[in-house]
């Protein structure tokens, strides 16, 4: 079989190795498996202040858990809306069942895929 880059291809052994690091997304596509590394600089998570994408923004960082105000700055209590790439998760909580506060990103991270 030809490929169109085989210095990208890598031992089942490395796959191995690697699958639980935390910037590396092990993924099955076709015949095959998708392998892609992210650092933990990856932004996936981006929260408006307005509905509809608009009014102002922040974007987030994986792994990092956002639980308070000086975390979340403006966005503290003041989500209305969020855009969040595909093949990633956000968890959202709010502070308490009786809070009158809209959602706030909790942590950020890929779901696990093995096989």
């Amino acid at each position: 079989m030809v490929y169109a880059h085989p210095e990208q291809l890598v031992e089942t052994d490395w796959v191995a190795a690697h699958s639980t690091d935390k910037n590396v997304r092990v993924v099955q596509y076709g015949m095959g498996t998708v392998i892609t590394p992210f650092t933990n600089a990856e932004q996936p998570l981006e929260t408006f202040t307005d509905p509809g994408f608009n009014g102002a923004s922040k974007l987030y960082t994986i792994y990092t858990y956002y639980d308070s105000a000086a975390d979340l700055g403006l966005m503290y209590r003041n989500i209305s809306s969020f855009k969040l790439k595909r093949g990633f998760m956000a968890t959202f909580g709010a502070l308490a069942a009786s809070a009158t506060v809209k959602s706030r990103p909790a942590s950020i991270g890929m779901p696990s895929v093995r096989k």
